[in-house]
């Protein structure tokens, strides 16, 4: 099988992804991250846009669980992560409790097309990557619009977004000896 036929069959599979969006993760009920995590709910309408969250993380989360928590956790339960990234055009990558999260790199490998939602967060290889052509990126104020954004979004665009995003990850991401080498250059072109 040539090069020419493992991308025709790359592009048939991303044609046939059954979600537009999705996210599923923790929802912080208290502290940092979750005014961004709580948004995420008002997303999902359980056909195209898949937003799912639990309230489960650290030992003492049912002494901060709130009115959404229970309904939250069994829709969470009804969806599986894998399926939902290989399966999605669009991933959200809402900011955490950190500004980063590691949900980037899992949405870049499955080749699903990041949509960060974090206001200061600064990308992986910004000087040298246009981030752009690879991801989306939008305030946290405006996670709401969303929805309308993703669906304004050109068949030629997200082909563009897809297909940069994939090579960002194949040529900076994808292995520690590739992003040692990236690291290891950029000190050498910083001096």
């Amino acid at each position: 099988m040539g090069k020419n036929d493992v991308k025709l069959r790359n592009e048939l599979k991303e044609n046939k992804r059954r979600y537009l969006a999705s996210f599923k993760g923790k929802r912080y009920v208290y502290g940092i991250g979750s005014g961004t995590r709580n948004l995420v709910h008002h997303l999902h309408n359980g056909d195209d846009i898949v937003m799912v969250t639990t309230c489960k993380h650290n030992n003492d989360w049912q002494a901060y669980q709130d009115d959404r928590c229970q309904r939250d956790n069994e829709e969470y339960d009804r969806w599986e992560y894998d399926d939902l990234l290989s399966n999605s055009t669009f991933c959200l990558v809402p900011r955490g409790r950190r500004l980063g999260s590691f949900r980037f790199l899992e949405t870049l490998r499955s080749g699903c097309i990041p949509v960060v939602i974090s206001d200061s967060w600064i990308l992986p290889f910004s000087e040298t990557i246009d981030w752009h052509s690879a991801a989306i990126v939008v305030a946290e104020r405006d996670a709401l619009s969303i929805p309308e954004l993703l669906m304004s979004t050109s068949r030629r665009r997200v082909k563009e977004l897809r297909d940069s995003a994939r090579d960002v990850y194949d040529g900076h991401l994808r292995s520690i000896q590739i992003l040692y080498k990236r690291i290891d250059n950029h000190f050498i072109n910083f001096q």
